[in-house]
């Protein structure tokens, strides 16, 4: 059997910043989001080769997303931030199983004044 889930995920989130000194800050974000998952999974009835059943199923519905990071702006108009936030409970309870998402973002910023 072989099996694949591909998640898309759109969303808006508020993020505020606490700074902390020379340039550098802590970020909070939360968020709603929309979400939908594509599950395909192909079975070879009785372990016999050359015959194959392709199923698939897509859920889709709403969470609140939460997240933490930090920047750092080195120069006037040029900063970066690394963020994680997690999208939970993602999938169908009855087909594909529910799980959480995990983003792991680096971002470079230019801001224009």
């Amino acid at each position: 059997m072989n099996a694949s889930f591909r998640p898309t995920i759109y969303g808006v989130d508020a993020v505020g910043t606490l700074p902390i000194g020379g340039g550098f800050g802590l970020l909070g974000r939360i968020g709603y989001f929309h979400w939908k998952l594509q599950a395909a999974t192909t079975v070879s009835p009785f372990g016999l080769p050359g015959i194959l059943e392709s199923g698939g199923d897509t859920p889709m519905g709403y969470n609140v997303d939460l997240g933490v990071g930090a920047k750092w702006d080195f120069a006037q108009n040029l900063g970066a931030r690394l963020e994680y936030t997690r999208y939970p409970k993602i999938g169908s309870a009855e087909t594909t199983g529910k799980s959480d998402v995990d983003l792991l973002a680096a971002s470079l910023i230019w801001r224009f004044q």
